[in-house]
């Protein structure tokens, strides 16, 4: 049988990385998109929305690169 969501094991996987945000699948008359909201205001990035979940992660590390970098 054909896994319907095949991102499903990567998102469970993957999003315990980020634990500032919520992140999921939502799928859409124009097909799927990927959400990643931070739990609250002060995180960021806040809200990112794209077809391709490999962004989500990029843009995630990519952010958290820079904080710990401001950081130390």
């Amino acid at each position: 049988m054909r896994n319907p969501a095949p991102d499903a094991d990567e998102l469970a996987r993957r999003a315990p990385e980020f634990p500032d945000h919520m992140i999921w699948r939502q799928r859409t008359p124009a097909g799927v998109r990927y959400i990643a909201r931070g739990l609250d205001l002060s995180v960021r990035p806040h809200t990112l929305v794209t077809s391709d979940l490999s962004e989500i992660w990029a843009q995630l590390l990519q952010f958290a690169r820079t904080e710990e970098h401001d950081r130390s």
